[in-house]
């Protein structure tokens, strides 16, 4: 946000967010980066279109963040994600070679570009969901949970 902002000689850009990604789906708490000149007519205008504010889930969230919760979850989170990024890449390396991977730096997207020749994304799709499946019922059920601050995900 802060690059976007230094880009901003007019004082125009607005950029939206959400929690939903960084904590989890069940918080739909959102938010609105915007000049200064701006934040009163986006609060006018959020108050038309609003439907009832989740107020408890404010709340609790402006705490999360104002005592750091937040930002040592992103920590922990982060961590987690480099490990199961770099799991991906050196799984897709060894099945696949040398891989065009990009994106990679921050740690929640890559891009893996298929090499000309190589199996159609469609072909390749189907080969993960048979390893998917074969995997799960090698195991009798599911991939482990690991817990997190906020609950649990698969790991």
């Amino acid at each position: 946000m802060f690059a976007l902002a230094g880009l901003d000689r007019h004082q125009s850009v607005i950029c939206l967010g959400t929690f939903s990604k960084s904590i989890g789906p069940g918080i739909r708490v959102g938010y609105i980066v915007a000049p200064p000149a701006l934040v009163k007519p986006l609060t006018v205008l959020k108050g038309l279109l609003n439907n009832g504010n989740p107020w408890m889930e404010h709340a609790v969230l402006a705490e999360f963040i104002s005592d750091g919760s937040f930002d040592r979850h992103l920590r922990k989170v982060r961590r987690l994600y480099q490990i199961r990024q770099t799991v991906l890449i050196e799984a897709i390396r060894e099945h696949f070679g040398e891989a065009n991977i990009a994106g990679s730096n921050d740690r929640m997207h890559l891009v893996w570009t298929l090499p000309s020749g190589a199996m159609t994304a469609d072909r390749l799709s189907e080969l993960a969901l048979e390893k998917v499946s074969e995997f799960i019922r090698s195991k009798k059920g599911p991939p482990p949970l690991c817990p997190t601050t906020l609950g649990t995900m698969r790991c």
